[in-house]
């Protein structure tokens, strides 16, 4: 019974997309990318309030993380059921276009799950004690506010199909691969010089794998325009 109501509950969340417009397969297909932009904006918020954490020690938002992650797993669901029974009614010129939906509603909901992982590592930290350095913190501020124009970037791409822009947006995904390597070289010299601990290893490694993965995920998004897997080759 909880879990029907909380089914009910996220149904609400829907915005665009119902089984009645795909009588008119090309409203059907302008709305379900409505929709996707939704989901994008989702994933986007969740992000803020979970990097957020890490730089602010803020646990105000905590409830509101969790129930954005359940409704872009959701609208995750929604959307890919509703592509399939879209699928076969488009014209071929718009197969590939289709297509490509599936995969950016994945990339936009492993943007919510490295969200959600940053929000758990902040929890887990605290719950241990731990705490990154000043020199760690400054790193993780300058990752995000290089990470941040993407996510204007991409969405206005995948929304406007803006192919002009892509060029810039691939330099900064290039960028965020460079202070990944980057910063963890400085980690572990931290840690060499003792000048951190060796049980923050772990996080910090993985928030900064997982931030460079938000912008591979981010540059996919934004090249589903010319490629329905989002490669930018």
């Amino acid at each position: 019974l909880i879990k029907d109501k909380e089914t009910d509950k996220l149904k609400s969340c829907v915005q665009y997309i119902n089984k009645n417009i795909l009588k008119t397969p090309s409203i059907a297909e302008m709305q379900v990318k409505n929709e996707i932009l939704h989901m994008f904006d989702l994933a986007h918020k969740n992000y803020l309030n979970a990097i957020d954490k890490f730089l602010t020690g803020s646990v105000e938002k905590d409830d509101e993380i969790i129930e954005t992650e359940k409704q872009i797993d959701y609208l995750n669901n929604q959307i890919a059921d509703f592509l399939i029974e879209l699928s076969p009614k488009v014209s071929r010129k718009d197969e590939k276009r289709v297509g490509a939906f599936f995969h950016v509603i994945n990339d936009i909901e492993r943007i919510g799950d490295h969200a959600c992982n940053f929000f758990e590592m902040f929890n887990d930290m605290k719950n241990k004690d731990l705490a990154f350095t000043d020199n760690a913190l400054e790193e993780i501020k300058e990752f995000n506010e290089t990470l941040l124009p993407m996510f204007d970037m991409s969405r206005m791409i995948f929304d406007e199909k803006n192919r002009e822009m892509l060029t810039k947006l691939h330099e900064i995904e290039i960028k965020t691969d460079n202070l990944k390597v980057q910063f963890s070289t400085r980690h572990y010299e931290r840690i060499k010089d003792k000048k951190c601990i060796n049980e923050l290893s772990p996080y910090y490694s993985n928030l900064l794998v997982e931030l460079e993965r938000i912008a591979d995920h981010l540059n996919n998004i934004a090249y589903s325009i010319i490629n329905p897997v989002g490669s930018d080759q």
